[in-house]
């Protein structure tokens, strides 16, 4: 018998691999989802064999939060089942795709209360050998409560560390991510007159304000749980081609930056929008991010070495209106000053140089 495998934590972290965030897909409700990123915990990444985990059905329980329940083992069952049955997705064309099962699942009770797992040899590539990958923690995947939000915010982290914190997806690839690019399945987002504006909101978790101008997050939305309940903070905006919505930038940041920047009284610091880029007294944040990856740093490590704080959409410059006041005030003095020498003629500048030219100044 296989030795007892530790539970899956919220404390613990998941190891994903980008390549399935970036191009595969996988089709799983909330409790499936939850359970695939505990279970990725388990793997030791310093081996190259899955061997099979025997985990007490009590821990994944208490992952899942759902002990008290009397429907737990049902509970388990299905998310298991589901993810058997929901093979990692790989779709190229309709003559090019690629299907790959997950694991095995076997749990008798009358025997032991481990259920037994193995991860089958053909996911070693994504969950075992990893060139590149996101690390997902439990705490913040539990509690989370809806599907998309728990498919987006991996997404997210790995756009935060890969990325830099700056990326734009394409909305045909959110929606194939998300399982919503079926017409017949799903007309609200594919072929309504407002299918995009009905994606954007009820998928993404963003509407446009037109007192604001500008779009904001949905409350309750996606991204809004993800704002209010994980470690990461995130902005957005739909971009077009032509009249037609064609991606999503994403802008991530960690929420603890997002916090301390919270705590700074912003009236207090120049908040003009310049009309150059980074020689004025605030910027849109996607020029600290561009600048960040360009520089191989985090877009907070590069706001502090410009001077800048982040804010939301804007790096403000990190200097009070009386200090930004005194610089140029300083500046303008010593530009005129420099204006008030007088020019000499060519006859004092020869005169000049002559002397400069004889021995001891004679």
């Amino acid at each position: 018998m296989a030795k007892a495998t530790p539970k899956p934590t919220a404390s613990k972290v998941a190891l994903i691999s980008n390549e399935v965030l970036d191009k595969h897909r996988y089709k799983l409700s909330l409790n499936a989802q939850k359970l695939l990123f505990g279970l990725a915990q388990l793997i030791d990444h310093t081996l190259d064999i899955f061997p099979t985990y025997e985990i007490d059905i009590r821990g994944l329980w208490e992952y899942l939060g759902i002990t008290h329940r009397e429907d737990r083992y049902t509970l388990v069952k299905n998310a298991l089942l589901e993810i058997t049955k929901n093979p990692l997705q790989l779709v190229v064309s309709e003559r090019k795709w690629t299907f790959i099962p997950w694991m095995s699942v076997q749990y008798d009770e009358e025997q032991s209360k481990y259920v037994k797992i193995r991860f089958v040899d053909e996911v070693k590539p994504f969950l075992l050998r990893l060139n590149e990958y996101t690390k997902v923690k439990g705490l913040y995947i539990v509690k989370l409560g809806s599907v998309y939000a728990t498919w987006l915010y991996p997404v997210l982290k790995m756009i935060q560390t890969k990325y830099y914190g700056h990326h734009a997806i394409p909305i045909q690839r959110l929606k194939e991510m998300t399982f919503t690019d079926d017409p017949k399945e799903y007309p609200a987002y594919n072929t309504s007159t407002a299918a995009a504006s009905h994606f954007l909101q009820r998928v993404i978790g963003l509407k446009y304000d037109r007192t604001e101008k500008r779009y904001v997050i949905v409350e309750g939305s996606p991204l809004w749980e993800i704002n209010n309940k994980t470690d990461i903070r995130v902005t957005a905006e739909p971009l077009k081609e032509g009249k037609a919505y064609a991606a999503i930038m994403f802008h991530v940041v960690s929420n603890g930056e997002e916090k301390r920047a919270k705590d700074v009284d912003k009236s207090r610091y120049v908040d003009v929008i310049p009309q150059r880029e980074l020689c004025g007294y605030r910027v849109p944040v996607r020029n600290i991010y561009d600048i960040a990856k360009a520089q191989g740093i985090s877009p907070a490590e590069c706001a502090r070495r410009m001077g800048y704080i982040i804010d939301g959409d804007y790096a403000y410059l990190n200097k009070t209106k009386e200090q930004y006041e005194r610089e140029q005030e300083a500046q303008r003095a010593k530009q005129l000053e420099q204006r008030t020498y007088r020019q000499l003629t060519i006859e004092e500048a020869i005169e000049r140089n002559l002397k400069a030219l004889k021995p001891n100044g004679e």
